[in-house]
């Protein structure tokens, strides 16, 4: 177990992971670990190390002792990346949702505005100067 503890500490900060999983796989076959160390270091590898590819370093240690838990592993954190990967497209859909209200909202009142110009005779020149609305927005209004 020492020698687990030692390599992860020592490797941990490799710029790949998958530079060390031949390591990790040696070191099963030599030394293996009950379940909960192995869980226990990988999600260690996987918080504080970096690779390219998780699934290809999961699938490197799938050829371990521990392929069952290196699977489980694989799938849960499948799992929060894709409950991850939701919540923050909910929340881009709910920021993007508000800004297109406001823009509309702004939308409505310039053409209120514009409509209360029209009503007191301006022409559609100032009106389009006053209100920044587009030639067709206010050819809209007075037809």
């Amino acid at each position: 177990m020492i020698a687990w503890l030692e390599l992860v500490q020592k490797l941990v900060r490799v710029r790949d992971m998958m530079d060390i999983a031949p390591y990790l796989i040696r070191l099963d076959k030599r030394f293996p670990l009950n379940d909960d160390l192995f869980k226990s270091l990988l999600y260690y590898l996987f918080q504080e190390g970096e690779t390219a590819s998780r699934p290809l370093f999961f699938e490197a240690l799938s050829s371990t002792t521990q392929r069952e838990n290196v699977m489980t592993i694989a799938e849960e954190l499948r799992k929060e990346g894709l409950e991850e990967g939701l919540k923050q497209g909910v929340q881009q859909g709910i920021q993007q949702g508000v800004q297109q209200g406001k823009e509309e909202g702004l939308k409505q009142a310039t053409l209120a505005i514009a409509k209360k110009l029209m009503a007191d005779g301006e022409s559609p020149e100032k009106i389009q100067k006053y209100t920044g609305l587009s030639r067709e927005d206010i050819a809209r209004l007075f037809h």
